[in-house]
């Protein structure tokens, strides 16, 4: 029930129905913004559920069917589409767009994901680039860089990684430091480190090789384990 709250638009079965003290809130939909006591600011929320148990958090942006429904104390997140940043809590500065796009991330901050499930799998990483159906999908590690239809999508723990292109990082990738540009580049690293394949398929076949360089396609494709090679 608002007691001193204003500047508040509610449209919709109990949208916003929560609402305390908080102020210039926007939520539009059928449960918009309904289950928490609301006493933050300047969110807008549109859509069935669309930040459903919003308490304290601030200057969120969430449309879509359950965009953003577990955020209570995060701020500046954007949501857009279907449970775009629907597991979202307290993390903050997170930008999703897509269906289920950063579904899962609970507390992680300064993600982005742009495209149906990416960065579907993150909870807690923080500062990963994801563009493309599927990039970075499975990822939990941070500060990876996933460009492209599935790009980088079996990077799980994985650091500091830079996938560009249709599936590359097929396998589930713990390894750090590499760049992987063309498709399926480095496909098979698992653990390998400190790599650059420029070229379709190049470095196909590294698994735990680290510290190797490839240009051109299919370079280097048949090395496995080795490091320290240029092709």
């Amino acid at each position: 029930i608002c007691t001193t709250g204003y500047e508040n638009v509610a449209i919709g079965g109990n949208a916003a129905s929560a609402l305390t003290t908080g102020y210039a809130n926007v939520g539009i939909g059928i449960g918009a913004m309904q289950g928490g006591a609301q006493t933050g600011n300047s969110n807008v929320a549109i859509g069935r559920s669309a930040g459903y148990v919003l308490t304290s958090g601030v200057q969120n942006v969430l449309i879509g069917a359950y965009a953003g429904d577990a955020i209570t104390t995060g701020t500046d997140n954007i949501g857009i589409g279907y449970k775009a940043a629907s597991g979202v809590t307290t993390g903050t500065d997170n930008t999703c767009v897509g269906d289920e796009a950063g579904q899962a991330i609970t507390t992680g901050v300064k993600n982005c994901a742009f495209g149906h499930g990416a960065l579907f799998t993150a909870t807690t990483t923080n500062n990963n680039v994801a563009i493309g159906r599927d990039a970075l999908y499975s990822a939990t590690g941070t500060t990876n860089i996933g460009l492209g239809y599935k790009a980088g999508e079996n990077i799980s723990s994985g650091t500091y990684n830079i996938a560009i292109g249709y599936y590359n990082f097929r396998a589930a990738c713990t390894g750090a430091a590499n760049i992987a540009i063309g498709d399926e580049t480095m496909k098979a690293v698992t653990s390998g480190g400190q790599s650059t394949g420029v070229g379709r398929k190049s470095l196909a076949g590294v698994t735990e090789g680290g510290q190797n360089s490839a240009l051109g396609m299919r370079a280097g494709y048949s090395v496995t384990t080795g490091s320290n090679n240029s092709f």
